[in-house]
């Protein structure tokens, strides 16, 4: 019994001297083995609003570069992320089909990451977000899910569609701009979009529906744009070189 009595206390010891060695996340103060301390709890890739001040992921300052003054902001984990940051080259399209068939959508953009970028490591987010209505659409694609070309430049994620909801394909393409390596990004999905879709909202007008968060994420690094689409005959559209809504 008084082994045990003496084990039980050398863990709790143990447990203790651990927790201080490694700090505690949020404490206020930055810790052995943190890099930063964060001054919010907003998760800027979740479509929530983490910290409770009316701004979600990308549309919160404590995001974005002009907000935090740097390209990083402090993690959960009290370790630094890279801030939201724009999709660049960025046309889309929505078509509603519901109630006979799925929803449609797809993306094409250009990111510039400030972290190294590996999809054969990292997961890959897509999402639409509505201020209105909330979350529109959001999934992840896993790592393992990519498929290399040759060079190691390339990946592509592609199924079948089946009548479900999902991404049914996903491209990440590197490219150089001004000596800078970027990447292009390809989305097309099917899935309900209801969340933006005026016959669906009666309530609301369309430019509140029109304006869409936009966002993608590769491992740590977040691309986003809000912008107010156009309206079309069957859903909406994003222009080539859309400039972010105010």
């Amino acid at each position: 019994m008084k082994r045990l009595l003496v084990i039980a206390l050398a863990t709790v010891a143990a447990l203790a001297v651990s927790s201080y060695a490694l700090g505690e996340c949020g404490n206020g103060v930055v810790d052995p083995g943190e890099e930063c301390e964060p001054i919010t709890f907003e998760v800027c890739t979740n479509n929530q609003d983490d910290d409770l001040d009316g701004l979600t992921d990308c549309l919160d300052p404590d995001c974005t570069p002009e907000g935090t003054g740097t390209m990083f902001t402090c993690g959960q984990d009290c370790y630094a992320v890279p801030t939201c940051q724009p999709l660049l080259d960025d046309p889309g399209k929505i078509k509603f089909k519901m109630p006979k068939r799925l929803d449609y959508a797809k993306v094409s953009a250009r990111v510039a990451p400030v972290s190294s970028v590996d999809p054969l490591s990292e997961d890959v987010s897509f999402s639409f977000f509505n201020t209105y209505t909330g979350d529109v659409y959001s999934e992840t694609v896993p790592a393992l899910s990519f498929i290399p070309n040759s060079k190691g430049t390339t990946f592509k994620f592609k199924v079948k569609k089946n009548g479900t909801a999902m991404i049914n394909f996903l491209l990440i393409k590197e490219k150089m701009v001004k000596g800078v390596l970027n990447y292009i990004v390809k989305v097309k999905l099917e899935g309900d979009l209801a969340g933006v879709d005026p016959e669906r909202n009666p309530g609301l007008t369309e430019s509140q529906l029109g304006r869409i968060l936009t966002q993608f994420v590769i491992g740590d690094d977040t691309f986003y744009i809000n912008a107010d689409w156009i309206r079309t005959s069957s859903g909406w559209k994003l222009p080539d070189k859309y400039m972010q809504a105010n």
